[in-house]
């Protein structure tokens, strides 16, 4: 069962949420180690309860960055 917002998001366009499912299932053309972010540091959020992209997806990405700060959100 599709909950409201994808339900919209097919409403409105297809090739939104298209590419937005290719970009979660496809390879990416880099490996998040290697980003060169200099002396700064990269800031993650996510909402716990997000249904697209699991929590543990979002650990793993920051896992992989040498600078990632990760902010999980309950609400």
């Amino acid at each position: 069962m599709l909950f409201d917002p994808m339900r919209e998001a097919f409403r409105v366009d297809r090739r939104g949420i298209g590419l937005e499912f290719k970009l979660q299932t496809n390879k990416w053309r880099f490996e998040l180690d290697k980003i060169n972010y200099a002396s700064n540091r990269v800031n993650l959020w996510h909402k716990l309860l997000d249904v697209n992209v699991l929590v543990d997806q979002a650990r793993k990405a920051a896992g992989k960055m040498t600078r990632a700060e990760l902010r999980i959100f309950k609400n």
